[in-house]
């Protein structure tokens, strides 16, 4: 598991809490080609700022009928310096579906978006960062 990468100066290319996935990539790039990325980077850095030590996964993808959704798990460290997986406590995926036919990356685009509104007070924030349902939690 990567966390961020780092470029061959050890100073860390994108400092966001979510984990580097091929998703947050697409979305990334998604957002760089409708000149978005400000907008994302700036919910980027209310996450950063309101979360320090929740690291976050996203999953993208779409159903049958061809909506998009977003699958969120919340990663909290169990140990000072994580390095691996098994250093996070992991929670259950937090799924989010869209209520219209948009790309994957523009539906998670919005997602996180949504999240970095109002951190303390937003919905998706509080249900992925601060309340994420641990395994244990569910698990019966």
């Amino acid at each position: 598991m990567q966390i961020s990468p780092i470029n061959s100066n050890n100073k860390i290319d994108f400092k966001a809490k979510f984990l580097d996935t091929y998703s947050i990539r697409k979305i990334a790039e998604w957002s760089i080609e409708h000149g978005k990325y400000k907008e994302l980077n700036n919910a980027r850095k209310q996450i950063d700022f309101s979360a320090v030590k929740v690291r976050i996964h996203i999953d993208l993808g779409t159903n049958l009928e061809g909506y998009p959704f977003a699958i969120f798990k919340r990663y909290f460290p169990k140990v000072v310096n994580p390095i691996e997986e098994k250093d996070y406590i992991i929670s259950k995926p937090i799924i989010y579906q869209a209520k219209e036919k948009i790309s994957p990356e523009e539906f998670g685009y919005k997602k996180i978006i949504q999240m970095g509104y109002y951190v303390t007070r937003n919905k998706i924030f509080k249900d992925v960062v601060v309340n994420a349902p641990k395994k244990t939690d569910i698990e019966v």
